[in-house]
């Protein structure tokens, strides 16, 4: 059985070599298990029927959400966003409440998948399976839901020429290496976000710390990467396990988050992590890999 099951009539309008957008959407609502660093604790109930009943802190972190949805659309280097949603009620809620505040021809290259695991919370695993089913073959990021692109902070037309290149497209069925670089290695982008998109204020860039919100690659994602990145994006060192199993399974990794901004929607004072599935911190064992900005 599939994992995912398709929630749209009509599947993505595709353009080629436009980078297209993998994300997840959910409810903003308290995570079991998860740390939370909030101002206080959310309140309201698990699964509000509206945005209207949502704690009023857990609301201003969605309409973050969704207006990460509604940038990513305008940007006019992305194709078409697929949104990995994590249950029923989260599905109510953009049906509701986010599709109606887009415009239709957005609307249109939204592609909103039922994530078949639910309410299970989807893994990076989910989200590189979910590119390589919607977008074979052409250029993905896979990023975080508060990530988001500009026209003119990515720099998409010459990244694409550089790192993914039209003669590299894999035919249907063909595996990753087949869109691999001149020296045989296929290419993943692993990018460092930048917080204000007004004063490029990026401290995680310029006092590097290891993050990364946002993947780049061509699609399908290697089987083995997949099968390995079976957790969720806000446990601690997510990023950095994906890192790791990138470099495991051969790609040549790059970070050009000075030419490939992707800035950070979070205002609101929520944060809640899931404990590190890296293994042990400092270990031989642990899963654990950075990639250098570029100067």
């Amino acid at each position: 059985m599939p994992l995912l099951a398709l929630e749209t009539a009509q599947g993505p309008k595709m353009s080629h070599q436009r980078l297209n957008v993998v994300t997840s959407f959910f409810l903003v609502r308290p995570v079991p298990g998860a740390l939370s660093l909030a101002a206080r604790p959310l309140g309201g109930p698990a699964a509000p029927a509206a945005f209207a009943d949502m704690d009023p802190l857990a609301r201003a972190r969605q309409d973050e959400y969704v207006e990460c949805i509604a940038a990513n659309l305008a940007c006019r280097h992305v194709g078409s966003v697929g949104l990995l949603v994590q249950d029923a009620p989260s599905l109510a809620a953009l049906r509701a409440h986010v599709l109606p505040r887009l415009p239709p021809a957005a609307r249109g290259r939204l592609v909103p998948m039922l994530h078949r695991a639910a309410p299970a919370q989807p893994t990076y695993g989910d989200l590189f399976r979910l590119a390589g089913q919607l977008f074979h073959g052409q250029p993905v990021m896979v990023a975080n839901a508060d990530i988001y692109v500009t026209d003119a902070g990515f720099q998409w037309p010459a990244l694409a020429a550089e790192f993914f290149p039209d003669a590299k497209r894999p035919a249907a069925g063909a595996s990753p290496s087949d869109a691999a670089d001149s020296a045989g290695a296929p290419v993943a982008l692993a990018l460092t976000r930048t917080e204000d998109e007004n004063t490029l204020f990026a401290p995680l860039i310029d006092d590097y710390r290891g993050s990364h919100d946002a993947f780049v690659f061509r699609a399908p994602m290697a089987p083995a990467v997949v099968a390995a990145c079976d957790h969720p994006q806000n446990c601690y060192k997510a990023e950095n396990i994906v890192v790791h199993e990138l470099r495991r399974a051969g790609y040549r990794l790059a970070n050009p988050c000075r030419r490939a901004r992707v800035f950070h929607r979070h205002a609101t004072d929520v944060r809640q992590w899931l404990p590190s599935a890296a293994g042990e911190e400092g270990s031989p064992a642990e899963r654990y890999g950075r990639v250098e900005p570029e100067a």
